[in-house]
């Protein structure tokens, strides 16, 4: 009986022990994609949008390669490759400049880390939103992408196609 009890009680202490692990995040590749801006005639509400593209048509809906950006523009890759994008649709005078600053994945959630460099202020009127854009590895296994502004979660937004 009492070896029952020692046995028990061991128990019970590693799985506490255990109980208390909790498994961190793999950090994995964001790659900045430049040259792109979020198109005029675009469906973005007013304020902060977020997006996860997993495919090319609704890349192309929403984001165009910029004019003079020459042919060393990065193109994603969606057989192996997600686009993140953080964009900013505010007022015409005002841009912001999005840092898109890494990503990790914790079994089916993904985390993206990005900052605000700064808002560009202009005289001239563009009605271009600020756009912080990147590929992650494609991992089957995520269905929601968690957004962190200076390590605050501001969004998540699932995964609809993989």
């Amino acid at each position: 009986m009492r070896s029952v009890f020692i046995v028990l009680i061991a128990a019970v202490i590693i799985g506490g022990c255990s109980a208390g692990k909790q498994s961190t995040a793999s950090p994995i590749g964001l790659v900045p994609l430049e040259h792109y801006y979020a198109g005029i005639n675009n469906s973005f509400d007013t304020g902060y949008n977020y997006r996860v593209i997993t495919d090319q048509s609704s890349f192309e809906k929403d984001l165009k390669v910029s004019a003079s950006s020459g042919a060393s523009v990065r193109k994603p890759e969606f057989s192996g490759q997600t686009v993140v994008a953080v964009i900013h649709n505010g007022p015409p005078n005002q841009r912001k400049e999005i840092v898109l600053d890494g990503a990790a994945y914790n079994g089916s959630q993904m985390y993206v880390y990005y900052h605000i460099k700064e808002t560009l202020r202009s005289p001239v009127t563009t009605y271009l939103p600020g756009l912080g854009l990147a590929t992650v590895p494609k991992v089957q296994s995520v269905k929601k992408v968690n957004f962190y502004e200076d390590s605050v979660l501001v969004k998540s937004v699932p995964v609809s196609i993989y």
